[in-house]
């Protein structure tokens, strides 16, 4: 009895083998095709993550860099404007300057008759008056860069030639303008009121006021609007 029961397993046994190995077969096989790849199929794209699986951020992209305006070049900056108030009271006496020379050219050189002595020297000064109001209502001369001194002739290199032409001085200061213009208007008084006017002398004093005169405009607008 025993022997019979044993032979009939191992019947079955043997019976059996081939089918077992042909199910771990294709139960290897079953796996490697559901093995996961790398990245997930092309149909399963749209497929929502299960709950509390964290979805996978994409990289970070760096967005571009700010361009940011050039600083201003504070050197190349333009000049402060002065005061509208003061310059408005400067330019107010420059015409009241302006408008005396004129009354003492129209008094030194009247149509008809002699020229009053009394009306000219009391535009005298008043237009000494005038010129010391516009002086103080301008705001101070920039201090002029100091000019190196030039080397001795002979302490300059010998490729270079000696040194013959002289550099161009700078335009007189408003100040010895206005100073100037005062002589000159004194010169007009004198020779119109002369024991014997002598016109060529009057139209001579006349003639030297004009640069004086367009000189304290120029410098005038000069020191308030600098160089």
């Amino acid at each position: 009895m025993r022997a019979t029961w044993m032979a009939a397993v191992l019947t079955a046994a043997i019976a059996l083998t081939p089918v077992a190995t042909a199910s771990a077969t294709a139960a290897g096989n079953e796996a490697a095709a559901f093995t996961p790849a790398s990245s997930p199929p092309a149909f399963l794209a749209d497929v929502p993550l299960p709950v509390g699986v964290p979805p996978v951020a994409a990289p970070p992209v760096s967005a571009p860099a700010p361009v940011l305006p050039a600083a201003p070049d504070l050197a190349a900056a333009p000049a402060a404007v002065p005061d509208p108030a003061a310059a408005l009271g400067a330019l107010g006496g420059l015409g009241d300057v302006l408008k005396l020379v004129s009354s003492l050219l129209s008094a030194a050189t009247p149509p008809t008759g002699s020229p009053d002595l009394g009306v000219l020297q009391q535009l005298l000064a008043t237009l000494d008056t005038a010129t010391k109001g516009l002086l103080a209502q301008l705001p101070a001369a920039p201090m002029a860069a100091p000019v190196p001194a030039p080397a001795p002739l002979d302490q300059q290199p010998a490729a270079e030639p000696p040194r013959t032409t002289t550099p161009a001085l700078p335009p007189p200061a408003l100040e010895d303008r206005l100073a100037s213009l005062g002589t000159k208007a004194k010169a007009l008084v004198d020779a119109a009121t002369a024991a014997k006017p002598d016109p060529a002398a009057v139209q001579q004093a006349v003639t030297a006021l004009a640069p004086d005169t367009v000189a304290t405009t120029t410098g005038t607008v000069t020191r308030l609007t600098g160089p």
